[in-house]
């Protein structure tokens, strides 16, 4: 069975990031995540993050700060809603690639530019 989508959301009930693998109306989108946040949210924190919905299974998550890097992350180890990478360790080295192309893309500041930081 194809994933079919995954939502992120705070335990506030924020959505931090949601990707669609089978396309939905948006209104149907809405509705599945308004269910899902409600159902999950209804949840005392120490339960399983794993449960099912209609005929789907769902994990609770959590993702605040590097919204972009989870989209890379996820994209790495999913393509089109099926797996596409089952190794932990391949995945992280095209993170930590990932990361340091980042770091020499990223420009400097005032205070770097003239020597002073």
């Amino acid at each position: 069975m194809v994933m079919q989508f995954m939502l992120l959301f705070s335990r506030q009930g924020k959505l931090r990031l949601q990707k669609w693998y089978v396309a939905h109306p948006d209104k149907l989108k809405k509705k599945i995540t308004r269910e899902l946040v409600t159902t999950i949210l209804a949840r005392k924190p120490k339960m399983c993050s794993f449960l099912e919905w209609r005929e789907l299974k769902v994990c609770e998550l959590d993702i605040i700060f590097n919204f972009e890097k989870a989209y890379f992350i996820l994209d790495e180890l999913l393509l089109g809603g099926e797996v596409q990478e089952t190794s932990k360790k391949n995945v992280l080295k095209a993170i930590a690639a990932q990361d340091l192309l980042q770091e020499e893309e990223t420009p400097q500041g005032f205070f770097e530019d003239h020597g002073l930081g």
